[in-house]
């Protein structure tokens, strides 16, 4: 087959077939032209089969990095899960230390409230009492939930007795103020 032919056959165009010519590709003089018999494709195939393996790795080899990368990754993985669950644990003996301490402010209420209920003569009053009592305890978890993480309170306290203050001089004005 001469040169046209052959670089159709190998799918080339004929400038590169020159190309390979200087690189060794074997061919055989016929009078002014040359023929690219059966030794000239095994040539230029078994070239591309070398090249391939130089650029590409080979199966094992590739294999092996797809096991290492995998490898990782699940390391990885198993790294955020138990990141996640130390957190998990963490949130949940915080809230536990949250419950406490709810749980021993809602208990002091009837404590703090009973002493005003002594002078209350209506329900009316009564309720009143309890409503601020139920205020200043919430203003005191408010307090609570306001603890930095450092442990240092706000004055969440003394603003709540501030506040409780101020509301029941208020009520004292408004029930004075429709009798006068």
């Amino acid at each position: 087959m001469n040169k046209k032919q052959f670089a159709d056959t190998i799918g080339l165009k004929p400038r590169q077939i020159d190309n390979l010519v200087l690189d060794g590709l074997p061919r055989t003089k016929r009078g002014r032209s040359y023929d690219y018999g059966i030794e000239a494709v095994v040539w230029y195939y078994q070239r591309r089969i070398d090249r391939d393996k130089a650029t590409r790795p080979d199966l094992k080899e590739s294999q092996e990095r797809f096991e290492a990368a995998r490898a990782k990754k699940m390391e990885l993985e198993l790294e955020l899960l138990q990141a996640e669950s130390v957190k998990a644990h963490v949130a949940r003996e915080e809230l536990g230390r949250i419950l406490d301490r709810l749980r021993a402010r809602l208990l002091i209420v009837p404590a703090t409230a009973a002493p005003r209920m002594v002078g209350c003569k209506t329900v009316r009053q009564a309720t009143a009492q309890l409503e601020e009592g139920m205020r200043e305890a919430l203003a005191v978890l408010q307090e609570t939930a306001d603890e930095d993480n450092d442990g240092t309170r706000h004055n969440g306290r003394r603003r709540a007795k501030k506040k409780a203050a101020k509301r029941t001089a208020r009520r004292g004005s408004r029930k004075a103020s429709p009798s006068s």
